[in-house]
């Protein structure tokens, strides 16, 4: 029998498709998103970071729909 890697033994064991708790207000933390990603993408992409900058968009856009839903 193997023995787990230390990462195996130490991660928490809820399941990653629990998703968010119902009733959670996530608004405040969106708009502040929203406020704060445009910068950092505009200067991830003049870095050339690609990854990043699609990570900040993806981020950016998801944080615009739970505005959008009333979050």
């Amino acid at each position: 029998m193997r023995r787990p890697n230390v990462y195996q033994r130490s991660a928490p064991r809820i399941r990653r498709d629990t998703g968010q708790k119902s009733g959670a207000d996530y608004g405040p933390a969106a708009r502040a998103t929203i406020a704060a990603v445009p910068v950092l993408l505009m200067e991830a992409e003049a870095a050339g970071a690609t990854a990043l900058a699609r990570y900040l968009g993806q981020a950016l856009t998801e944080a615009e729909g739970i505005v959008r839903r009333g979050g």
